[in-house]
């Protein structure tokens, strides 16, 4: 639920939807790079992940034999080992590289957007 909602529905669609459409639309072939090849297959892998992850406990509910407790480690481990990796991508390739080359109007309006999406999420969440 924490993964679906929060990293997925709050975190990596909120980017989708406001920070990498705006660097696509306002910045150069390296924000495209950065985010067409690299975070936006990282958003991609990541829901595989997870994907892989709610089989596997499906799998052990049904049987709990180390095998499938294995698969839910090994998935588990996965999704963590490619968080990480993103994690220090954004924080040290994309944000810097946003913040160097965006106007700082634009930065001020995805702070308001990213603001007020945060916002309908929890009021969705409340429902």
């Amino acid at each position: 639920s924490f993964i679906r909602n929060y990293a997925d529905r709050q975190h990596h669609q909120k980017e989708e939807e406001i920070l990498f459409s705006t660097m696509n639309e306002e910045l150069d072939d390296i924000a495209r790079n950065i985010i067409n090849h690299g975070m936006l297959v990282e958003h991609t892998l990541a829901r595989g992940c997870v994907w892989d992850l709610e089989t596997s406990l499906k799998n052990y509910k049904e049987d709990p034999s180390v095998e499938n407790k294995l698969a839910v480690v090994t998935h588990t481990m996965s999704y963590v080992y490619l968080l990480r990796k993103h994690i220090d991508k954004e924080n040290n390739v994309l944000y810097p590289y946003g913040e160097k080359n965006l106007k700082a109007e634009t930065i001020a309006r995805l702070d308001e957007a990213a603001k007020e999406y945060d916002k309908k999420v929890a009021a969705e969440q409340q429902k």
